[in-house]
């Protein structure tokens, strides 16, 4: 019973760290496609939440879009 909370434990603190270190990259910059796309997954797969996994996955999309069609007016 004792390894199980052990590794309970360590499991929550690692996606806290998670969510912390992604909360840091989004302070230097929200629209890094990558950071987006691998935190979103991470959420999707990993921890399970869907919604906000989602959410961030969309948010890489449009802000590619977005870059695409900037890249285009300037051209």
């Amino acid at each position: 019973m004792q390894k199980l909370l052990l590794l309970g434990t360590k499991i929550t603190n690692s996606v806290e760290n998670n969510f912390d270190i992604f909360e840091d990259l989004q302070s230097m910059n929200q629209n890094n496609i990558k950071c987006l796309t691998i935190y979103g997954n991470y959420l999707k797969d990993i921890v399970n939440d869907d919604q906000e996994g989602a959410r961030l996955l969309e948010k890489a999309d449009y802000v590619d879009r977005s870059n695409q069609a900037n890249k285009q007016l300037i051209d």
